[in-house]
Formats: C-alpha cells, sequence, structure tokens
C-alpha cells in the first residue's frame, strides 16, 4: 500500500509504486473509505533486469531468414530481437531465457561484401546488447570464367562475379575444385578438376557456397579435347523479342575462329572474345 502523493483534480492520482521483489504484473487497487474501491487487475508490471548473454549462429544472408536464437535473462512477452537497427521478424519469447527470430534484410555498405552489426533486445524499459557482433554478407555470384573452355585433365581458371570473398568451397559437375586465397570480391582464381574417368567432352555446371549461401552458373565451363567442334550453351538461354541483349555462346571451335552467330535465321556478329564469344 502507497500513499497519494500528489492530486490533478478528482481523475487523477499520482503515486510512487512501492519495491517488488519479482517482476511481473500486479493488480492495482484505488480505496477511499467514503466511496470503496475500484481495482484495475493486472494493470501495473515491474519490470525485472533484462541481460544478453549470447546469440547463434554468428552470421547469417544479408537477404535475411535466418533463425536467430539469443539466450540472456529478464525476457517477457513482447521483447522484440534487434539486429543492428532493425526488427527481427516473428520475435517469439521460448522463455524468460530465451528468444528465437528470424533476421530482417540488411543492407551492406556501398562496395563491401559483408559487414559486422549489433543484436539486441529490446524491451519495456530499454534495449540490451549483446557482446560481439552479428556478421551479414551476400553469397558468392559467378558470373562468367575465364577461361571457360579447359582440357580433360583440369585447369586453373579464373572467376569472375561478385562477393567472392564470401565463397569457401567450389564445384564443378559436382566436383569439388579448389580456390585460390583471395579478398577481391570481383575476381577469383580456381582450380578445375579433371574430367570424371569415362565421361565424354560437355559442359558442367558450377556450384559455388560460402557461409551466406550459395549460387550455381551453367554451362560454366565445358571440358574439350580440342577435335571436335561443339556449342555448349548459351547465357543468358532468354532475352526479349526485340534483340540487342549481350549473350555469351560456350563454344569449342576446335581451333577455328567463329566471326557470326546465327540466332534462327538472324545473324549476329561476335564482339569479342574473351574466353567465351560475346554476341549481340
Amino acid at each position: 500500500e502507497v500513499d497519494v502523493t500528489f492530486r490533478a483534480g478528482s481523475s487523477h492520482l499520482f503515486v510512487t509504486p512501492p519495491p517488488s521483489k519479482l517482476p511481473g504484473r500486479v493488480d492495482v487497487r484505488v480505496e477511499n473509505p467514503d466511496i470503496g474501491s475500484a481495482v484495475l487487475k493486472r494493470g501495473y508490471t515491474y519490470l525485472g533486469t533484462v541481460t544478453v548473454d549470447s546469440f547463434a549462429p554468428d552470421r547469417g544472408s544479408n537477404k535475411g531468414g535466418t533463425l536467430l536464437t539469443v539466450k540472456g535473462s529478464g525476457f517477457v512477452t513482447g521483447d522484440r530481437i534487434l539486429v543492428g537497427d532493425r526488427a527481427a521478424f516473428q520475435s517469439e519469447v521460448v522463455d524468460q531465457n530465451t528468444i528465437v527470430a528470424l533476421t530482417p534484410a540488411m543492407p551492406l555498405p556501398l562496395g563491401q561484401s559483408r559487414a559486422k552489426v549489433t543484436v539486441s533486445v529490446r524491451h519495456a524499459s530499454g534495449v540490451a546488447v549483446a557482446a560481439g557482433h552479428f556478421l551479414v554478407g551476400r553469397a558468392p555470384r559467378v558470373t562468367h570464367i575465364e577461361a571457360s573452355l579447359v582440357p580433360m585433365k583440369g585447369a586453373t581458371v579464373i572467376l569472375h562475379g561478385d562477393a567472392l570473398d564470401n565463397a569457401e568451397t567450389v564445384f564443378f559437375g559436382g566436383v569439388k575444385g579448389t580456390l585460390a586465397t583471395g579478398t577481391a570480391s570481383s575476381s577469383r582464381g580456381a582450380t578445375v578438376p579433371p574430367a570424371l574417368p569415362g565421361t565424354s567432352p560437355g559442359a558442367v555446371e558450377l556450384l559455388i557456397t560460402g557461409p551466406f549461401g550459395h549460387s550455381k552458373l551453367s554451362p560454366a565451363v565445358a571440358y574439350v579435347d580440342g577435335k571436335t567442334p561443339a556449342l555448349f550453351g548459351v547465357t543468358p538461354a532468354h532475352g526479349k523479342s526485340a534483340g540487342g541483349d549481350t549473350v555469351r555462346v560456350l563454344a569449342d571451335l576446335a581451333g577455328a575462329t567463329a566471326s557470326k552467330i546465327r540466332f534462327g535465321s538472324q545473324e549476329v556478329a561476335v564482339v569479342a572474345k574473351a574466353g567465351d564469344l560475346i554476341a549481340v
């Protein structure tokens, strides 16, 4: 019980709530010996101390959607996880020590493929911030390969694309290749493994993976023997009917030179020959 410390007319009373040993909601009762009493059930909440001890995992895609588990103490229904300055999705208080949520999409600084952000819990009395940082980044993506025609015994090539510094493994036709050490985002060396025994020359798909996701390129490279001309693929494989798109044609001309390419009955010129043939 507490005394009224200030009255503002007949409708507002100002009091100082007494201390509570435990956090949680309590009833509020106003009493007057002349007219009786009135009760507001669970009308006041005593807030506990909120701490954030840890979170897992410690990294995820900048596109969001990573299931984040935060451990700490003092969590109550309504608390929310923040990743950087953005609210996570579907925050759910499992118990007073655990909150889970899906990370939001996070913009990255211009020219960077990864960034560190804070993890915190927003609660009724403020924000509790975890030690350490959550690492967000883009999945590696390969747009083209130099050179994309490789002998059956394999070869060293250069991958071109985006966020290649985030790549950890690369596969060619399901067989693991080797990534060169490097920190550049737009290009990275790699070794294409030998073609599987008993296989014929042909194009294979690339799969590149990292802690922030994966991507594919198909066709990526073609194993060739230099004897038989072959056309392996066009990337992209579609375009507007008005034409004018730039595409890559993966072909082995067995040492010959191509000056023109036909799309249906229409003939176009080869405008570059850096690895693949480039046609517009």
